[in-house]
């Protein structure tokens, strides 16, 4: 195995040329080298498929044009299979590229301005923020300007190339928290001061997934938009220079957090600060999150932006064509994807609501999806990810299939191949872990999944309760059976985690071995 800090240090990360190199030479005159700085512009491989590889697309706040949308789709069937994923990072993942392929599929993304520098490595990835910020009626603060100004800068920059592990940030102007600030290793909160419209910013340091969770905490400082980019660097900075090279288990933001805490943190973090934030002594309103599916007024007058539901994060070139077509005819353009695996077409205008519905029906999308399609997140799992334990997307169609019927106002399952949790899984009502189980009779390991519940953010925010690990088929019948008894057993407006949070371990174990009489 390499020794990636060694790598790191010595690489200055151009690599575009090693990468058309070996696309004349052919996958067998790659190096396990090349394989790990191949990740800096997004190029994963993917051992399942052998020799083939993921190439992500980076997308700052999730936006992109009809254009660009139409030569993803097309890339899509001249070498991924006529499918592409959409991700909890707003970014998007072709699969089954060869190395041979690859240089022309970065022209052809450069040449409409999209890159995939950065979206994967030990570098700062694809900034998140409300996909409808800007339009939003409701939303705190239009959020768009800051993470542009925020992403220009990094794609520019070359000093935050080498961190100890990747950094995840979030900025929220949206009371509906889908970006989930809690969990990035830097969430940038726009709050109300007091009981002025005068808008400030809390920044929760240290949150993250994976097999050591955390919730981010708050600084307890007052960031005003013209400081946002100078503190989100010198945090960076302080990552870049104090995090944890030594052993990659303990390298994340978030150890570095729990090593110091917030005060010493703190006091760093001022010292390299020009202008000192203020001290943030007030509470506003923590949200759980959700997308936004559905028709929505904005806040443009006559005009709508419609959530398009995207069943298990996968979208075909078909219907990427209708989608980019019904933008370009009926709105500005102008599509952006969601931190829960969907897609908003933005800037309709009234009298061709009808038309756009009519559209998205024909290419087998609705705005109108039942909760269980709603709160479904599924990761790309066994089928196309080394570490998956699982094949998740199969287990998110059959969810839909066998559960789509379940009356249930607002439930979100997140189906996840590892313990890495890119779908989320700890902080959903259901979080669907995929594991292995060994079969005692016949000695061997089959595919199955630990069942986690009660999760969710919000003022109260929790992370999910392991009740147990069983194989896949078995799975699919206890999720089933524990919402049955949820819908019979619940108070009048109670949430599935408010339900969850009344019974131990082992009651909600047994819910899940009967169906409701």
């Amino acid at each position: 195995m390499v020794d990636i800090e060694y790598v790191k240090r010595k690489s200055d990360f151009n690599i575009l040329d090693n990468i058309r190199e070996h696309a004349l030479k052919g996958f067998d005159s790659i190096t396990e080298e090349d394989l790990l700085l191949f990740k800096w512009y997004g190029i994963v491989h993917e051992p399942s498929t052998k020799d083939h590889f993921m190439l992500r697309i980076r997308l700052p706040a999730g936006e992109l044009t009809s254009d660009q949308f139409l030569t993803i789709g097309q890339l899509s069937e001249d070498y991924g299979n006529g499918f592409v994923d959409l991700t909890t990072r707003q970014t998007i993942q072709l699969h089954w590229l060869k190395i041979e392929d690859i240089p022309d599929v970065l022209d052809r993304l450069n040449n409409i301005g999209l890159t995939t520098r950065g979206t994967s490595g030990d570098t700062v990835s694809n900034i998140v923020t409300c996909p409808v910020s800007g339009f939003e009626k409701d939303e705190v603060y239009d959020t768009r300007y800051i993470v542009k100004e925020l992403s220009d800068f990094l794609l520019n920059s070359n000093d935050f190339l080498n961190l100890p592990r990747k950094f995840k940030i979030s900025v929220s102007g949206c009371k509906s928290n889908c970006t989930k600030s809690e969990i990035n290793d830097l969430g940038v909160v726009a709050v109300n001061i007091g009981d002025t419209d005068e808008i400030g910013f809390d920044l929760l340091v240290g949150g993250g997934l994976s097999s050591s969770p955390r919730f981010g905490k708050s600084l307890g400082l007052l960031v005003m938009e013209d400081q946002i980019k100078d503190v989100c660097i010198a945090i960076l900075e302080i990552f870049r220079d104090y995090g944890n090279r030594s052993n990659r288990s303990r390298s994340r933001f978030k150890f570095l957090i729990d090593d110091w805490g917030i005060e010493r943190f703190n006091k760093v973090l001022e010292d390299k600060l020009s202008e000192k934030p203020d001290k943030l002594d007030f509470k506003y309103p923590k949200y759980n999150y959700k997308d936004h599916i559905g028709t929505f007024e904005q806040k443009q007058a006559g005009y709508y932006y419609k959530g398009i539901s995207v069943p298990c994060g996968r979208i075909y070139s078909d219907q990427i064509k209708g989608l980019a077509e019904l933008s370009s005819n009926f709105g500005n353009g102008i599509l952006k994807t969601t931190a829960m695996q969907n897609i908003i077409v933005l800037n309709i205008h009234e009298k061709h609501l009808d038309d756009v519905d009519h559209g998205i029906s024909k290419i087998r999308l609705s705005t109108i999806p039942s909760p269980i399609e709603r709160g479904l997140v599924c990761c790309v799992g066994k089928d196309l990810c080394k570490y998956g334990l699982a094949h998740t997307k199969d287990w998110g169609t059959d969810i839909l299939n066998k559960m789509n019927g379940l009356y249930i106002n607002d439930i979100k399952i997140h189906v996840t191949g590892c313990p890495h949790g890119c779908a989320c899984h700890l902080i959903a009502d259901i979080g669907l872990q995929g594991v292995l189980i060994k079969d005692k009779e016949e000695d061997i390991k089959e595919e199955g999944f630990e069942i986690l519940v009660g999760g969710g953010l919000g003022e109260n925010p929790t992370f999910g309760r392991r009740i147990k690990r069983v194989p896949v088929e078995e799975a699919k019948l206890l999720v089933q059976n524990l919402l049955n008894n949820y819908i019979k057993n619940r108070n009048n407006g109670e949430s599935f985690k408010e339900f969850c949070s009344k019974y131990t371990e082992e009651e909600i174990s047994n819910f899940m071995n009967y169906l409701p009489i």
